[in-house]
């Protein structure tokens, strides 16, 4: 959740405040929600059909 909300605050303050950020800013804030995702998506193992016996 911090690292989330790090790309939040970020993005307002990009948005509404005219910070700068530059091409590696972007790279980051890619990457944290990249993990996020990833961190929230289900493991292979309960994707897995079960077994019938």
């Amino acid at each position: 959740w911090s690292g989330l909300g790090v790309v939040i605050i970020t993005a307002i303050a990009w948005l509404l405040h005219g910070q700068k950020l530059d091409a590696w800013g972007f790279v980051g804030m890619g990457l944290i929600i990249a993990a996020f995702l990833l961190a929230r998506s289900p493991s292979w193992k309960s994707l897995r059909r079960p077994t019938p016996w």
